[in-house]
């Protein structure tokens, strides 16, 4: 039996959701996000805490999941950043790949870059592939540091990812002389392709001084409450210490805010959708209404929460249309106003020729649906998969509620909505593994690559990613070799298991065949190693003692434009494989549809049955 006590706390932009499990199992909490983060933070591993009946001090493990680095990229409110070049390049971020995000938009307007012209500063050096040419000039580089005035600094010389003497001089030289960070390329992306590795550099650079500012003062009130250090969300998917992240801040950032600005650090692929709950609805110029990618966000939220919003979002159209039911509380601790919901929706009715509030609402909730669908279409057709093989996971606090609109439109037969789904993420921290990532660009054609060499290169990659681990004794290394044909401007990824050019070449041309269609009779050239170290975590099972509380009232709801008498379950109620029925009763929508109230109604039973049915949890349907 585990009695270790374990707390996740995630970070949304509307709440922050925690997590705590103990030995009596699982309680969560939900309290509204704040600026700063931490202090969202702390209050909700409190309240969990609390309703747990365990005292901070008895946390064995804290796991924190937030956006600081995200929205430092998406609102450029990072630091003040310098960057240090080879002379001849200061121009690389601006330039960039010269491609168009829009091939036929003659007026694209590209994202600044995020250090500008005046803040760029170029040494004369030089290192070629082959190796260093030109040294750097110790006094040259003290003399640039007294010119330098900025929060941060990244260096990115030419080739270091290859030769990183000349680049590991110069960053130690300006560490000695500035009182700032210094991000290098080769410690942040020790691979290939001069934009690219510059553009990551300088990212990592830009949110290092307001990452290392947000995890100091999230320690420091931790350690207050008695709480352990937190273990920190990367976006690979893995846990890491403190520390480590501190040295690497750009591999808390999703690759969202990487619009114009390449971040080549592993990352789970992610496609952000701006349709939550806090998304607001609008009218554009053309007159088509629209939802997000602007949010409300928890001060003042939406109009609902009676916190002085007025803009209308989607939790406003599902409060109108009866999903959210109007004595709920989100979270414990926020009261919905269901005439403040309509009041925000029917101004936007008014703006865009809607029929009254629920006319909006439904437009906003058909909206929302389709930017969810096009959304996951696009990783799942688009990509060469059938969506119609999946299964639909909802989590999240609003996922479950536009689940079954999507499977409808999608041909999907299956929505899994799991225990806890509105604070799955907090959960899943508790399970993530501990995971860190090292590359290098190593290039040779296969067919003249020595094992040796290769080896070495692979070694070092090891060595690099265990020292950064907790426990390198529990850890798992796995390297993967990205290849291509002689030639070829994209590389596919092979696993390595062990250092034969032959079977790497092999793995390599059924790889390609798979991603594209066909193989070639070309010379395989390898491109670059990476190493990843991993140390597995589990979650003790989670017990769950059924309620004998399970139909605890119903309320007319909105489906298909017809308002409809749904029961309302409790979701502690429900055990695996109860089945239940959803609303069989019709109404017509047209004329006098009831208002979305806790109360129960009969109905005329006529018209066919619904298979959606609502799920209460925690005082939030």
């Amino acid at each position: 039996m585990d009695d270790s006590v374990r707390v996740g706390a995630d970070v949304g932009g509307t709440f922050t959701d925690v997590v705590l499990v103990g030995p009596d199992g699982l309680t969560t909490a939900k309290v509204p996000s704040t600026t700063p983060q931490h202090e969202g933070v702390i209050e909700g591993v409190s309240a969990a805490c609390e309703s747990a009946a365990v005292e901070p001090a008895a946390v064995d493990r804290f796991r924190h999941a937030m956006t600081v680095a995200t929205n430092a990229l998406l609102e450029t409110q990072g630091a003040e950043t310098a960057l240090v070049t080879t002379e001849g390049f200061g121009d690389v971020l601006a330039i960039g790949r010269q491609a168009r995000p829009d091939l036929y938009d003659q007026s694209v307007a590209r994202p600044d870059p995020l250090v500008p012209d005046s803040r760029r500063y170029e040494l004369a050096e030089r290192t070629t592939p082959e190796g260093v040419e030109r040294p750097v000039d110790p006094e040259a580089v003290r003399e640039l540091a007294d010119d330098i005035d900025a929060e941060a600094v990244a260096v990115s010389l030419l080739h270091a990812y290859a030769h990183p003497e000349n680049e590991r001089r110069v960053a130690e030289l300006l560490r000695e002389e500035l009182d700032a960070p210094v991000s290098a390329s080769h410690e942040v992306l020790g691979a290939f392709r001069e934009y690219e590795r510059t553009a990551t550099t300088v990212a990592d650079a830009f949110v290092t001084p307001v990452l290392d500012s947000y995890l100091g003062q999230l320690e420091t009130e931790a350690r207050e409450l008695g709480l352990p250090s937190p273990r920190v969300m990367q976006s690979n998917g893995g846990i890491a210490d403190i520390e480590t992240v501190r040295k690497n801040a750009v591999t808390t950032a999703l690759s969202g805010p990487a619009a114009g600005r390449p971040v080549r650090v592993p990352m789970v692929d992610i496609e952000t959708v701006g349709a939550g709950g806090g998304s607001i609805a609008r009218v554009d110029s053309g007159g088509a209404l629209r939802v997000g990618p602007a949010s409300a966000g928890a001060e003042p939220g939406p109009a609902c929460y009676g916190r002085g919003g007025r803009d209308p979002t989607v939790t406003d159209a599902a409060l109108v249309l009866g999903y959210l039911g109007p004595e709920t509380t989100l979270g414990g601790a926020v009261d919905l106003d269901a005439d403040a919901a309509r009041a925000a929706l029917t101004d936007l009715a008014a703006a865009a020729d809607l029929d009254g509030p629920l006319g909006a609402a439904r437009g906003v909730y058909r909206v929302a649906n389709a930017t969810m669908t096009r959304t996951i279409r696009s990783v799942t057709a688009e990509r060469g998969h059938d969506p119609r093989e999946f299964a639909i996971a909802a989590f999240g606090g609003a996922g479950p509620m536009h689940a079954a609109a999507l499977a409808d439109r999608l041909g999907v037969e299956t929505v899994v909505v799991p225990r806890a789904s509105g604070v799955l993420s907090a959960l899943g921290l508790l399970a993530a593994d501990e995971r860190h990532d090292a590359v290098r660009t190593y290039r040779t054609r296969l067919d003249a690559a020595d094992p040796d060499a290769v080896g070495g290169v692979l070694g070092d990659l090891e060595a690099n990613v265990l020292a950064a681990t907790a426990a390198p004794e529990s850890a798992t290394v796995t390297f993967e070799a990205d290849c291509r044909y002689v030639g070829q401007s994209h590389e596919l990824g092979v696993a390595v298991e062990e250092v034969d050019p032959d079977v790497l070449a092999a793995r390599f041309h059924a790889a390609h065949e798979r991603a594209h269609g066909y193989r070639l009779d070309a010379a395989v050239e390898l491109v670059t190693l990476r190493a990843t170290a991993t140390v597995g975590h589990e979650l003790p099972p989670l017990g769950h003692e059924r309620s004998e509380d399970v139909d605890r009232r119903s309320r007319g709801v909105s489906f298909d434009g017809e308002f409809r008498e749904t029961p309302v379950l409790s979701w502690d109620g429900l055990a695996a494989g109860d089945e239940r029925s959803g609303p069989r009763h019709r109404r017509d929508s047209t004329r006098n549809p009831p208002e979305p109230t806790g109360e129960r109604r009969r109905g005329d039973g006529r018209g066919a049955r619904s298979r959606r049915v609502l799920a209460e949890h925690h005082g939030a349907s």
